[in-house]
């Protein structure tokens, strides 16, 4: 009959609303027989309080009314008494057919005998009412003594019948506490029991479901799994067999994989092993996992290095900065050129990190290549000993020759106009030579790693005032204006020298290319992610736009005739560029052409530091 998940949990259901249905026929019933035991408690008690009250007013208003004509005999006053005569007898009569409690009957009995005889009474007070004397003191003796007992007759009647409603009351009360803890009794029970029979009926029903599911995962491996032995005619049947079928197919997909597997590991491992460059393999916790040949041979790992910490076999500070922070950065690879040294012998790598991630996107590991560019960095620094050589020869001649040139310039100043402007035209090419011989030397100090920087934390808003005042007066000369904004900055992880220089060629730059009575306005500041700030910007030429991608690019120059931005050598940014990159900082330029130019320098975060800490 269960022959489908959807029947047995069909059959669950109907289970449970039978129960609900049950607990509710019971509650329903408990709550109508307690209603109509109140409501016969209200017919009968509640409306003879009711009429006693009624009857209690109008015997009140009647013994009034024979008061009044006792002072004054008036025919109102006789309507009044009829009237509350009617309303009394209505409402006695109502009595005389409610009697239901002990001792009621006598009482109202009783009520009849002495209101028949205040209705006699009043006959004989309202024929006697010439007999002013004999009519009050008939009221006296007679008709005020009989109002009082009838008054006495009613309020025992109220009494009665007020004791029978909170008798039956707490009668009630109980019956019904006791209805209500039957009815909690029976609730808690069916929901235990509701909750029993679902989990017992559910677990029954899905036992082959988790069967399935922890089989599932202990698998380890397809190839030494045995097929479910789970009989059960229900979907899940035949999910299980389709399970089976599958687990099948895998096996043999896993044998037939396997060893193709294999066969390309054995590849890779063979062509990393060929490569003649050390790499090497690392999980997320800075352990080896994978070294080549190259690796072991050149750092002369004489036992197994799997597992180790790469830091116990390549001691080296730099290769320790690259990991570490390429591993708290989001970037996913770090490229850098770092020189180690093994047994005195120095040797200078190209080094690309690169982060793994699983198929989830975490870290996974990291695959580092040291690319041995020694003998590539023994020709640059020959190439640039060259440059260093010829420079400084081609330096001594040029100096002799300006110094000529200046001495020449003033013996036909203000003599030959014509010879003059030729001289200051040779005077001026020989200073662009001059100053093309002074960057290819800033050049090579630039790539000597060894020697060229000198870090320290600095105060970047002192540098900046040295700058300006060096050029305050050659800007007086020229009616330019330089405007300086320095806020309160921390100190910065800089070489000093190297910074000064390149401030100064910016402003050197500004200078060059404003003209009379433009601004120069230079700033420095923190921005929101506490990054250091120095921005330098002129009202000046400007700058093409298809020319500024170009402007950072070595001997680079986007002069046309006279109109370029940068130094006459198109070196000077170049340089600058150079140095703030291996700082760590950047260089931004944005410009219109003939609306002028800003340069914006950023130090990270990470050379920040206060007076405090630079002191330390």
């Amino acid at each position: 009959m269960l022959n489908s998940l959807k029947s047995k949990f069909l059959f669950l259901v109907i289970i449970l609303i039978v129960i609900i249905g049950v607990l509710g026929i019971f509650s329903s019933s408990s709550l109508y027989r307690m209603t109509n035991e109140v409501e016969l408690l209200i017919s009968n008690n509640y409306d003879s309080i009711k009429v006693l009250n009624q009857m209690k007013y109008s015997i009140k208003e009647q013994n009034n009314a024979i008061a009044n004509l006792i002072r004054n005999f008036s025919i109102l006053n006789v309507e009044t008494f009829y009237n509350e005569r009617n309303n009394f007898e209505d409402a006695l009569e109502f009595q005389n057919n409610n009697i239901t409690e002990e001792g009621e009957n006598d009482l109202v009995q009783n009520l009849n005998s002495n209101y028949n005889k205040y209705l006699n009474l009043f006959d004989e007070l309202k024929n006697n009412r010439e007999d002013t004397e004999f009519i009050e003191g008939l009221y006296a003796d007679s008709i005020r003594p009989l109002y009082s007992e009838i008054l006495n007759n009613i309020d025992e009647l109220i009494k009665i019948n007020e004791n029978s409603i909170f008798g039956s009351r707490d009668e009630l009360v109980d019956k019904w506490r006791n209805v209500t803890v039957l009815i909690v009794v029976i609730t808690v029970f069916s929901v235990f029991m509701s909750i029993y029979l679902s989990l017992f009926l559910i677990k029954r029903f899905l036992s082959p479901l988790f069967k399935l599911i922890n089989e599932i995962k202990t698998i380890k491996s397809m190839s030494k799994r045995e097929p479910l032995d789970i009989e059960t005619n229900d979907e899940l049947g035949i999910l299980i067999q389709e399970f089976n079928k599958m687990t099948e197919r895998i096996k043999e997909f896993e044998k037939s994989t396997i060893e193709q597997l294999g066969e390309e590991k054995s590849k890779s491992v063979a062509l990393i092993n060929n490569i003649p460059d050390p790499i090497f393999v690392l999980d997320e916790n800075m352990k080896l996992i994978l070294t080549n040949y190259a690796f072991k041979e050149f750092f002369k790992c004489k036992e197994e290095v799997k597992h180790k910490f790469i830091f116990d076999i390549v001691k080296n500070l730099d290769l320790y900065d690259i990991l570490s922070n390429l591993v708290k950065s989001d970037k996913e690879n770090d490229y850098r050129v770092i020189k180690i040294e093994i047994e005195d012998q120095k040797y200078f790598f190209n080094v690309l990190a690169t982060k793994i991630r699983d198929v989830n996107a975490n870290l996974n590991g990291i695959i580092v290549s040291l690319r041995n560019i020694t003998k590539e960095k023994e020709f640059e620094n020959m190439r640039l000993g060259l440059i260093s050589s010829v420079s400084h020869e081609f330096k001594t001649p040029l100096t002799s020759i300006i110094l000529g040139l200046s001495i020449l310039e003033e013996k036909i100043k203000n003599i030959d106009s014509e010879n003059e402007e030729l001289v200051l035209t040779i005077k001026e090419d020989v200073e662009k030579i001059s100053n093309l011989i002074s960057n290819l030397v800033n050049l090579r100090k630039i790539d000597d790693i060894d020697a060229f920087y000198e870090y320290d934390y600095e105060d970047l808003n002192e540098i900046v005032r040295t700058s300006v005042e060096q050029f305050e007066f050659q800007a007086n000369k020229e009616n330019k204006n330089i405007y300086v904004d320095l806020q309160e900055i921390p100190n910065i992880y800089i070489d000093k020298v190297k910074i000064s220089w390149v401030i100064n060629n910016l402003i050197s730059n500004s200078l060059k290319h404003t003209k009379e009575n433009d601004d120069i306005a230079i700033k420095t500041y923190q921005n929101d992610n506490e990054n250091v700030i120095f921005e330098i910007a002129d009202t000046g030429k400007g700058i093409k736009a298809d020319k500024i991608e170009n402007i950072f690019k070595k001997y680079y120059s986007s002069r046309e005739n006279k109109t370029n931005y940068v130094d006459d050598s198109g070196m000077g940014l170049t340089i600058s560029k150079e140095i703030l990159d291996s700082h760590g900082a950047s260089i931004e330029i944005e410009s219109q052409n003939e609306k002028g130019t800003k340069f914006i320098i950023t130090f990270s975060k990470g050379d920040n530091k206060n007076e405090e800490n630079s002191d330390s």
